[in-house]
């Protein structure tokens, strides 16, 4: 398979979806800089998809920067408020402009259950959600 169909194949199917939450700001501990540089390469490097909150700040742009270079889809979810403020990341392979933090939230829970892969934690909220009848929730059984 040559190089171009395989970079197209990487990008039409990830081998694997990963959901982080994480901030908009890098901290006052460099480590965790470090670290979210080394969770995007890995996601890169091993032909996944990041799921996250869309911003080109902090934490959220250096592991979003980093899985990009390294190859991987990036999926960006991001309110219009902070798209206003000019806060998105505009380089995510593919880019969800909602309307307020809780379609945020269910959004990338869809998009990390599309593929089958979400943590328990979410899975516990989002069950949570649904059972109290938040709007905006959905539950997947997957």
């Amino acid at each position: 398979m040559s190089s171009d169909v395989t970079k197209l194949t990487k990008r039409i199917k990830p081998a694997f979806s990963l959901c982080v939450y994480c901030g908009s700001r890098p901290g006052n501990t460099p480590e965790f800089e470090a670290m979210a540089r080394q969770v995007g390469t890995w996601i890169g490097t091993h032909d996944g998809q990041l799921v996250y909150g869309g911003g080109r700040n902090g934490l959220m742009g250096i592991m979003a920067d980093a899985a990009l270079a390294a190859g991987g889809r990036v999926v960006g979810v991001i309110p219009k408020a902070l798209v206003e403020k000019e806060w998105a990341h505009s380089g995510c392979t593919e880019l969800h402009i909602v309307e307020n933090m809780h379609e945020r939230k269910r959004i990338m829970a869809e998009q990390a259950v599309r593929d089958n892969h979400i943590t328990a934690v979410e899975r516990r909220e989002i069950m949570s959600a649904y059972e109290t009848g938040m709007r905006g929730y959905t539950y997947f059984e997957s």
